[in-house]
């Protein structure tokens, strides 16, 4: 008997490419990721079928979903039995070919969201995405926009922007770029990085409050 799981919160892999300082990955000495792993496809693609979710959040703490064993079949599956299922999904982006790209997004929908998350311009985004590199993401972004438009209809895409000390002056310039690139949306997240600690370099040196009210600011002068 499957429980009432209408609104899931999915890690379906623990591999990624990147190593971001705050990370699970990387924090005490990434003592928490000793072998990679996927869920087992067949039997966890059964799962998010037969519970017949409304919403499922692909955002993995441990690992980018991207980068799981079958993945894009997963979605197919999900999409398939469930067309009203409204899945979001958060990816560095990095790593896949434009094929890859289009195939995915072949499979969603209008319900659906893909957030790339890039904290910054391309020439500081990867101070926080250690690894990244921005002519893939820069790719994945265009071909899924590209493959969106020529259907006609597809998920809203967006950038995500998670805000740094390193980057909290450089979100109108990113800003910009996501509006010349056609993003769908952009999108401002605090960072959750701890007042100490080796890492405190990247906590903000300013309230996010404030930060997204000079942002909207600067936003609305544009108009």
């Amino acid at each position: 008997m499957i429980l009432d799981f209408k609104n899931l919160h999915v890690g379906i892999t623990n591999r990624c490419r990147l190593l971001c300082p705050v990370c699970a990955r990387t924090s005490i000495g990434g003592r928490f990721i000793q072998n990679m792993f996927d869920l087992d496809q067949e039997h966890f693609t059964k799962f998010l079928v037969d519970s017949e979710p409304e919403t499922i959040l692909f955002c993995g703490n441990w690992g980018d979903p991207v980068y799981a064993k079958d993945f894009i079949s997963t979605v197919r599956e999900v999409k398939r039995n469930n067309p009203k299922c409204k899945v979001a999904i958060h990816t560095n982006g990095s790593g896949k070919s434009t094929e890859w790209w289009e195939e995915l997004i072949s499979v969603l929908n209008d319900c659906d969201v893909l957030h790339f998350s890039i904290d910054g311009t391309p020439d500081n985004f990867n101070t926080y995405r250690i690894n990244a590199k921005w002519d893939d993401v820069e790719n994945a972004a265009k071909s899924c926009i590209a493959y969106k438009k020529k259907q006609g209809y597809g998920p809203s895409i967006t950038w995500k922007y998670i805000v740094f000390s390193y980057n909290q002056d450089s979100i109108l310039e990113a800003y910009k770029l996501s509006k010349a690139m056609n993003f769908d949306d952009f999108l401002l997240q605090p960072s959750l990085v701890e007042e100490t600690g080796e890492n405190s370099w990247l906590k903000m040196t300013d309230t996010f409050n404030k930060i997204e009210e000079k942002f909207n600011e600067q936003r609305r002068s544009l108009l």
